[in-house]
């Protein structure tokens, strides 16, 4: 009798685990709303906000150098700043068939150059880093990416994060990066207007789009690794109509967004190294036989991170 109970019973306390930790999910999320939209402290004004804000990204002045609406207690610099990046951001002309072709291009170019490198496997969070750089400057500043460096988009990236890193452990004492400015100089960024920019000029409009953008396309691959075709026979079928569906509001576009979405338990990855979608593989007319292992671990499971502020 013990046995045949055992598993109703196993059943319903993994349904109720995967409940609660929905729920936990759910509140976490919701917290982080309450913070991004200011409602935890009530009715405020602009300059009340701003003065908020400003105080907690201190750190973003003194690591970056950066003055804009995250770092501004002056509602006539914040209403400038809005000004030049809805200009920036809002332009009717830009194609996100275009930017999603630029995207697979460069990832087609990592995978080449890893396996002239004799890679294994790819350093994901480097690639993607470098990748969605790249995206941003193109679309931002219509940086020609044949003319970007790979080398400049790893150290920018690369100094980007370390100052990140060191601005939340060393508020008071991190400085700006020599190495950083410089390698943005290097670039010869112009606004679309064609008047130079300076170093921090660039890193104040680069960093509301690129720090949060990165961490969600890294998300997107390791969530996507685990939802193997195997266990959602749909995904094909389902982001089908990708990329010409973007930016239309459609259903199509909704049900291609949803499997950028965490599962609250997701299933566990494939061992076997085939069916590891960062395993590279060599084509089948090369010489030498297709990659079979790969030193790579498994991505880790994403924990809750508090995104930057806005």
């Amino acid at each position: 009798m013990l046995a045949l109970a055992a598993g109703p019973v196993c059943f319903v306390l993994v349904y109720a685990f995967r409940k609660w930790r929905a729920w936990q999910v759910q509140q976490w999320v919701h917290e982080q709303i309450r913070v991004a939209s200011f409602s935890y402290a009530g009715k405020l004004k602009t300059e009340e906000r701003l003065s908020l804000r400003a105080s907690q990204n201190r750190r973003l002045v003194h690591g970056f150098g950066i003055d804009n609406s995250l770092t501004t207690e002056s509602k006539s610099d914040h209403q400038a700043f809005l000004q030049a990046t809805n200009q920036l951001l809002g332009r009717m002309n830009r194609s996100w068939e275009e930017l999603f072709t630029f995207a697979e291009n460069f990832r087609e170019r990592e995978l080449e150059i890893a396996l002239q490198n004799n890679q294994p496997s790819l350093q994901l969070a480097e690639s993607v880093r470098c990748m969605v750089l790249a995206v941003v400057l193109f679309d931002s500043f219509g940086i020609d990416p044949a003319a970007t460096p790979r080398s400049a988009l790893v150290t920018i990236t690369e100094e980007i994060n370390t100052q990140w890193m060191l601005s939340k452990c060393q508020p008071e004492s991190v400085t700006q990066s020599d190495l950083l400015n410089s390698t943005i100089d290097s670039l010869s960024i112009t606004s679309r207007d064609g008047d130079p920019l300076t170093p921090t000029q660039v890193l104040g409009l680069l960093m509301p789009q690129y720090e949060t953008l990165w961490r969600v396309v890294l998300l997107t691959f390791v969530t996507a690794y685990h939802h193997q075709p195997a266990a959602y026979p749909d995904t094909i079928h389902r982001t089908a109509s990708v990329p010409s569906c973007l930016g239309n509001s459609s259903w199509e576009e909704k049900e291609a967004l949803k499997l950028a979405k965490v599962s609250t338990s997701p299933s566990l990855p494939p061992t076997h190294p085939s069916s590891n979608p960062f395993v590279l593989k060599r084509k089948a007319s090369a010489s030498t036989p297709p990659t079979t292992t790969s030193t790579a671990p498994p991505p880790p499971q994403p924990q809750p991170r508090t995104p930057p502020p806005r």
